[in-house]
């Protein structure tokens, strides 16, 4: 998993294939992070923007890094 930043307000966050995106867009959908507006999916990443005011892209980062990605949640 890798970060990078977009803009002050969106991150992308880079996975190793598709299976992964979709494990994490599922674990943000079931148990969303309190300060993101949007997420935009592909195949390999995820950009997603958040309010600064409310969440860093340094904290975002965070607690993204924490998910599990091993196993699909049902959103």
């Amino acid at each position: 998993m890798r970060f990078l930043p977009v803009n002050f307000n969106a991150i992308m966050v880079e996975l190793s294939g598709l299976a992964e995106t979709l494990a994490l867009l599922d674990s943000l959908s079931v148990s969303p992070i309190f300060g993101i507006e949007e997420i935009i999916p592909a195949a390999r990443t995820l950009m997603i923007r958040f309010r600064p005011a409310k969440i860093s892209a340094q904290q975002l980062a965070t607690e993204i890094s924490c998910r599990d990605l091993q196993a699909r949640g049902h959103a």
